[in-house]
């Protein structure tokens, strides 16, 4: 089958400037807010490593298999938390068993177009504990931390946060809603599904995009790559076409929505090594096995996705009204490292680095730059040795600064 490899490579330091501040502005503003810290917390709870209270009770989530207890206990769980971000949230019942939780965040636009973000909460195996950490409490953690980042913003568009039940029996959840969206008649501008997004056994942050090749999901694919480059997410994306049936995102293609498959190196071209999760379906599909830098780049790159499709908005208050300077990601570092800040207004900006002493040793930025948000990949090659350093930006309006920890 056709592929395409896709590479972001940064060799030299630059600025990227983008034109649109506000929006793009919000989006990295909303990506910086994806933590490891409550991807952690909610999968301590869906893989039975922590209990929750509900109702007056603890109760521990061991397996989240159709048949077993801890489905029961998981829908509770995944309603609550949606909830408590002010969401509309219902749980959509099909066939005998089977119920999707569906939260609803509404656009200001009126409009009755709607984006979709989903993963399935069922496990595998059938039998014993199940806590399926990569398949999929990783998808499903990630869109509850979507939600819990996008719910404090403003949206054009609505979105829909989906959980669906009953996909390791064939889908039959989201199916069930695709089928009826059809005849409801719904206009679907995108849906994103996360399954298995947190396995990555050999580092090399390679991730699969899978497409049916029509024409909305193609623009929906090439938006998708370009907001991994724009943002430096840097994954090394794989776009896969035709794509897999075996994902909730194929109930939607039979229903001709534009939908995409955000999945780890879980599929190859024939004849060529991937990164398959041995713990697959098992009771050893724990969550310490997850690798959560490339599980953080992940979800920020599903949510950035999400958020410029949805076209996140401010809400009052929310454009700073202050330069700010962002916290270097990542940090401690070795060969690279993003740093990002924002100007309020036009105006004189340097940006410097120094070390513990307070000596200048390089300069980054020393020119004059319009209102908006800027990054710069730096790569110090053989200037800095290990150790902590500060960095600064200097404008007209003050100055702001930040550490930053080098290891070689």
């Amino acid at each position: 089958m056709p592929n395409k490899y896709i590479r972001t490579f940064l060799v030299v330091v630059f600025c990227a400037v983008y034109t649109n501040a506000q929006t793009d502005y919000l989006i990295f503003d909303a990506i910086q807010k994806v933590s490891v810290d409550s991807l952690k917390a909610n999968l301590r709870v869906l893989t039975g490593v922590d209990s929750f209270y509900h109702n007056g009770n603890y109760k521990r989530i061991s397996s989240r298999h159709k048949e077993s207890q801890g489905n029961v206990y998981a829908r509770e769980y995944l309603t609550s938390k949606l909830s408590s971000y002010g969401l509309n949230v219902s749980v959509e019942k099909f066939e005998e068993d089977g119920e999707n939780i569906i939260a609803i965040q509404k656009g200001k636009s009126g409009s009755n177009r709607y984006v979709i973000i989903c993963a399935h909460y069922d496990s595998m195996p059938p039998e014993g504990e199940a806590p399926g950490a990569d398949d999929n409490g990783s998808g499903t953690a990630a869109v509850i931390e979507a939600a819990r980042i996008i719910s404090g913003y403003d949206i054009k568009y609505s979105i829909v946060y989906a959980l669906w039940d009953n996909e390791e029996q064939g889908l039959h959840g989201s199916d069930f809603y695709a089928a009826n969206a059809a005849l409801r008649g719904d206009s679907i501008i995108a849906v994103i599904n996360l399954d298995m997004i947190g396995w990555d056994g050999n580092d090399d942050f390679k991730a699969d995009l899978h497409s049916d090749g029509r024409p909305l999901t193609s623009l929906l694919v090439n938006e998708i790559i370009s907001i991994n480059a724009d943002y430096l997410i840097d994954l090394d994306i794989e776009l896969i076409y035709p794509g897999t049936t075996r994902s909730d995102h194929y109930s939607f293609w039979l229903r001709n929505y534009p939908a995409v498959l955000l999945i780890e190196d879980f599929y190859s071209p024939k004849g060529t090594p991937n990164d398959f999760n041995p713990f697959y379906h098992s009771p050893l599909d724990q969550m310490w096995r997850i690798n959560y830098d490339f599980y953080k780049k992940m979800t920020q790159l599903a949510l950035a996705s999400l958020s410029s499709k949805a076209e996140i908005m401010s809400k009052a208050g929310q454009i700073p009204l202050a330069n700010l300077l962002y916290q270097n990601y990542p940090n401690p570092f070795n060969d690279a490292t993003v740093i990002s800040y924002y100007l309020a207004k036009e105006g004189n900006v340097k940006l410097k680095i120094f070390d513990l002493t307070g000596r200048e040793v390089e300069i980054l930025v020393d020119k004059r730059q319009k209102e908006g948000f800027y990054q710069l990949n730096y790569v110090p090659g053989g200037k800095l040795a290990s150790g902590v350093y500060y960095y600064a930006l200097i404008t007209d309006g003050g100055n702001d600064i930040r550490k930053m920890l080098v290891l070689k």
